[in-house]
């Protein structure tokens, strides 16, 4: 299952205008195009045939996230369905609004994290870093005292981050 920032008439209509920032839940090879058959192989495995239906099952999906388990898998998903075709790795601005999405309250150092990519690394994510960015994320204190960057074993990116963090706010 893919969660999308709804586009379109179709996902306004089944969330609250004040969810419209929420996302919305389909399954599909894609993250930028969905097929008719698709969208509504989709619909049947969910078991909807309504609009009230889809918005019922998107609440029940939405509450499945809370499991790490169940949310480690939709992470890796994420990444894997929001590649440009035949790409291996994740442009960085599409990992950025990703992360944006997906780690808002799960990630302290979530804004900093994305200041580091866009200011210094620059570079396109490859699936190893995206996988460790999440553990990473659930890991880290917040003065990154629990990081021994001598014997880590972190990507390099996760590495480096730590040390633009201890030299904007020295201890």
């Amino acid at each position: 299952l893919l969660l999308l920032q709804p586009q379109g008439q179709a996902c306004a209509r089944l969330l609250p205008r004040h969810a419209q920032s929420q996302l919305c839940i389909v399954q599909a090879k894609s993250a930028v195009r969905w097929t008719n058959a698709e969208f509504v192989q989709g619909l049947s495995r969910l078991g909807v045939d309504s609009i009230e239906k889809i918005r019922d099952s998107l609440k029940h999906m939405r509450s499945e996230l809370s499991s790490p388990s169940k949310f480690k898998d939709f992470y890796a998903y994420a990444f894997d369905i929001s590649r440009q075709d035949g790409q291996k790795v994740l442009d960085l601005q599409t990992a950025i609004q990703l992360w944006r999405m997906l780690l808002e309250g799960r990630f302290d150092h979530l804004d900093l994290w994305c200041e580091y990519l866009e200011k210094v690394y620059n570079k396109a994510i490859t699936k190893d870093t995206w996988q460790l960015t999440l553990e990473f994320s659930q890991t880290v204190n917040e003065d990154f005292s629990n990081i021994d960057l001598e014997n880590s074993a972190w990507p390099v990116v996760i590495d480096e981050f730590v040390e633009y963090c201890r030299a904007k706010v020295p201890s």
